[in-house]
């Protein structure tokens, strides 16, 4: 077993200062007391959020390294599949009206079936693989003390994005704050 480097340990560290998993919204989620108008704006707002990922990730592919492009072309390829392309998944979920931590509250509180909640199941595996798979290439490639601290940086800011993303849902689909 190879040791976690102290690059990757603030990398990691960075993430779950705001890593979604603990927001109230995905808490109340998992306790199976989010209202329904959440969960559907949640599957909103979800494929509204990746849907628009494309040309981000075509932008880093054409500044990448060979084997970061191959895991960004990988991962985009998992998503959009052809016998499981995932944004009609997260829209099966929006329109069933109403994350890896819910997927029991899902199933035993909300009662929904499989096929309607398959984005969760679907992503329990492959978000803790891709997620292994971008801190080894971080690992590899920075390769200075300035690239490290950047990618600490960025680690962190895209935590507080998804977190400011599920506030929005949250304060407008569950606490009915008008978001204008």
């Amino acid at each position: 077993m190879t040791a976690v480097s102290t690059f990757r340990q603030e990398l990691e560290a960075a993430v779950l200062e705001r890593h979604c998993a603990h927001h109230p919204m995905t808490q109340k989620w998992a306790r199976g007391e989010l209202g329904r108008d959440a969960l559907m704006g949640w599957g909103i707002e979800h494929y509204h959020w990746i849907s628009n990922i494309r040309p981000s990730t075509f932008y880093k592919m054409a500044r990448a390294p060979i084997d970061v492009r191959r895991a960004l072309l990988e991962n985009l390829m998992d998503e959009e599949a052809p016998d499981r392309p995932h944004l009609p998944i997260v829209l099966r979920f929006a329109e069933a009206n109403g994350a890896n931590t819910v997927l029991p509250a899902l199933r035993e509180i909300y009662k929904f079936p499989e096929d309607v909640i398959e984005h969760f199941w679907l992503h329990c595996e492959a978000d803790v693989e891709h997620g292994g798979r971008v801190f080894e290439l971080l690992e590899r490639h920075c390769t200075t003390e300035e690239l490290r601290q950047m990618a600490i940086h960025w680690a962190r800011e895209s935590a507080k994005m998804r977190w400011f993303y599920f506030d929005g849902i949250y304060l407008h689909y569950e606490l009915g704050y008008k978001l204008r």
